[in-house]
């Protein structure tokens, strides 16, 4: 054997053994490797790719997808992206999109691309990467998540100090005015003069009473120290108790209190939220209807739900503060017909009360002519067994 033939032999061993090498690498690889052609159809996929896209062998893979564009992006148009990139520019590095999985399900997947051209500069084929990056979208998620939490939490913060530092300090304010006027020696003998400053005394101080206790309900629901204690509940009774705490105030505004509420009509829930939430939504209505309005409340059971309504005539909201009703820090309180002093923290704190009990609260409304707020609470079944019993024993 010549020299000549020795080195072309040995050359050619080494070629043998870089394709074997290359070859190793494409069917080794941790990422995914493919070859396809300009129309959209795969030439060559590695295992890599046959997993993250979820079929059982690159012959599979191969038979089954017949349109990149179509069968591989989420979107089609993301293939288009692909093209004209590659036209521009030869080549795409870590361009980041969405891959549709066998079984339907998606994968955020990083795309780098070249295109081989062969005589002339006549595109053969492209060649590519695919690097599944779901697990790194899903923790950029959790954090943005986490990050519009924080800044929630951060509003409720800056609401909590704005209510202590302005709707605490407004009544208590004014009962300090009160009490200074009592004290006075020519109001001593004329409880004519001194009857309507004890009556505005006893508001500021109800007020006071009611902000504290929301405050507090909502203190220990964002702590989740305030837990969904559900027993039976009767209804009817749990209106008519709210209803006589708000008669005071709504005899004084001469607005009349109504209730359509039918006897009998059970349910299970925390008979402590179910009074917080049917307190506020009366008290609310009351503070924004006008003298001479009525606010009416109604129940009926609609198959496994019970349909609460709190409706009244009073002034309304447009859609826009609609929208934003239950949102904290979105929800703008105005001054009720009478100059009433609210927070907005109330309807919040019903949400949250609502959605412990796993029901829905909503509000349709109607400038001028009044609002309504609804709630739907599940019955759970109908009341019975311990439930029962336990209803019987407060009877």
């Amino acid at each position: 054997m010549s020299g000549s033939d020795r080195d072309d032999g040995g050359a050619t061993h080494v070629c043998q053994g870089a394709m074997d090498s290359l070859e190793d690498m494409f069917l080794n690889a941790p990422i995914g490797v493919y070859a396809s052609t300009p129309d959209g159809r795969f030439l060559a996929v590695n295992p890599a790719l046959v997993r993250a896209m979820g079929y059982d062998s690159a012959e599979n893979l191969l038979e089954s997808i017949t349109d990149i564009a179509t069968q591989v992006y989420c979107e089609p148009s993301e293939r288009e992206l692909v093209l004209r990139q590659m036209a521009a520019h030869g080549e795409i590095h870590n361009h980041e999109c969405q891959m549709w999985r066998r079984d339907g399900t998606k994968i955020w997947v990083s795309l780098s691309v070249r295109a081989l051209r062969g005589p002339g500069g006549v595109l053969q084929c492209f060649q590519g990467f695919v690097i599944d990056i779901s697990a790194k979208k899903h923790a950029e998620e959790e954090i943005r998540e986490k990050n519009e939490q924080l800044q929630i939490l951060l509003a409720e913060k800056d609401l909590i100090f704005s209510i202590i530092a302005h709707d605490l300090m407004s009544p208590l304010t004014g009962i300090h005015g009160f009490t200074k006027l009592l004290v006075e020696e020519d109001q001593a003998e004329d409880w004519n003069a001194i009857r309507p400053v004890l009556r505005a005394m006893g508001q500021s101080v109800q007020n006071v009473l009611q902000l504290l206790e929301n405050l507090l309900h909502w203190s220990r629901t964002l702590q989740g120290l305030k837990q969904c204690e559900a027993g039976a509940c009767d209804l009817e009774k749990v209106v008519d108790a709210n209803l006589e705490l708000a008669r005071h105030v709504a005899q004084q505004k001469n607005v009349a209190l109504r209730s359509q509420v039918p006897s009998g009509l059970l349910l299970t829930a925390d008979d402590s939220m179910l009074d917080t939430i049917i307190r506020n939504l009366l008290f609310n209505a009351v503070k924004y209807t006008k003298p001479g309005g009525v606010v009416t409340v109604c129940a009926e059971q609609r198959e496994d739900d019970i349909i609460l309504s709190v409706r009244d005539t009073g002034i309304g909201m447009d859609r826009k503060t609609l929208g934003g009703l239950f949102a904290l820090g979105q929800n703008k309180s105005f001054p009720g017909t009478a100059g009433e002093p609210g927070t907005g923290l109330g309807l919040v704190l019903c949400k949250e009360f609502v959605a412990l009990h796993e029901g829905m609260l909503w509000a349709e409304s109607t400038p001028g002519q009044g609002t309504t707020f609804f709630v739907a609470l599940p019955v759970h079944g109908p009341a019975g067994g311990d439930d029962q019993q336990s209803m019987d024993e407060r009877d």
